[in-house]
């Protein structure tokens, strides 16, 4: 049957398939996405660069360098009579304390903490200049009476002085940086002043004890209040361990898939394939995932641990 008897044209019956119809409406995607791609491009170069110059003018303007520094005697009894364990401890409880009240703020949210850079850092800086080792404390001027009244809490006897901000770089000196990274996830605990025996901040003094005169070294520790992503994979991770999972696969979030000879070559019946077994946790693997939970269940901070040293001799530095 042919298609004149259905009263059909050949030439109508034939099927336009040429891509020449919708050229104009490709050409205007793709036009579209170029745009949204260069706009998209354009916003973070500004940010980068809005950010790189609010930070240090957020730095040098709208923030206050305060000097801590404790009664002379008080120094004089703790070196002539030593520290316990005991004392220690409780020492370094009282800084938990203190740095949880700054974890417990709320961190900034929204468009303008993402541009223009979150302004509630805080910085801890100990240095030593001309052999004398200072603490020094720089925070966000809006959060200066918060500070000042933790502080008083926390060390009644600290006396706390606003100052200039200091400068440990003169200008024919070689200067060297470093920073600290974690070897894991931040989820995961770090070695903790439970496990001391000894206060930790004695280890930093001593070595800034022996950086020569003429020669300044400073640790600095920038610290913020953190969203509460990394307290929800700790716990995710803690619970998969918990359900039989090993580390690693608690890490990927999935139970890895053991296959037998026999299912890999076809051969053999599902009776004769074993039960799979949990995973049981190791001694060790139990006290990370009570650090995972006890860790979890902290104020937590972004930390950026800085080491400078600088020196008119280069290999000193």
């Amino acid at each position: 049957m042919s298609v004149e008897q259905f009263g059909l044209d050949t030439q109508s019956a034939v099927i336009d398939l040429s891509f020449e119809p919708y050229i104009p409406y490709v050409v205007l995607f793709l036009w579209i996405v170029g745009v949204v791609s260069f706009l998209v491009g354009l916003l973070f170069v500004a940010r980068w660069i809005i950010r790189n110059r609010l930070e240090t003018r957020n730095a040098t303007f709208f923030s206050t360098t305060l000097l801590i520094t404790l009664p002379k005697f008080r120094r004089e009894q703790e070196s002539e009579r030593g520290e316990s364990k005991e004392q220690v401890q409780e020492a370094v409880a009282t800084a938990e304390m203190f740095f949880a009240s700054i974890g417990g703020l709320k961190a900034e949210r929204g468009f303008n903490g993402w541009f223009f850079s979150r302004s509630d850092e805080f910085a801890f800086e100990i240095i030593v200049e001309k052999k004398l080792i200072q603490f020094y404390i720089t925070v966000p001027d809006e959060y200066k009476v918060h500070l000042e009244q933790q502080l008083s809490s926390s060390y009644p006897d600290a006396h706390i002085e606003e100052v200039e901000d200091y400068n440990l770089f003169d200008p024919n000196s070689v200067i060297l940086g470093s920073y600290l990274s974690l070897k894991r996830e931040s989820s995961f605990p770090i070695k903790t002043f439970r496990k001391l025996d000894r206060d930790p901040l004695n280890a930093l003094t001593n070595a800034l004890a022996k950086v020569p005169d003429g020669e300044s070294a400073a640790f600095q520790f920038i610290v913020r209040s953190a969203f509460g992503k990394w307290r929800k994979r700790g716990i995710a991770v803690a619970s998969l361990m918990q359900q039989g999972m090993s580390m690693k696969e608690a890490l990927a979030g999935k139970k890895s898939k053991k296959f037998s000879f026999g299912e890999l070559t076809g051969f053999g019946s599902k009776e004769d394939k074993e039960p799979e077994k949990d995973y049981r946790l190791s001694p060790q693997e139990e006290e990370v995932v009570k650090g995972i939970e006890e860790k979890a269940s902290k104020a937590g901070m972004d930390v950026c641990i800085r080491l400078i040293a600088s020196s008119t001799n280069a290999p000193a530095a």
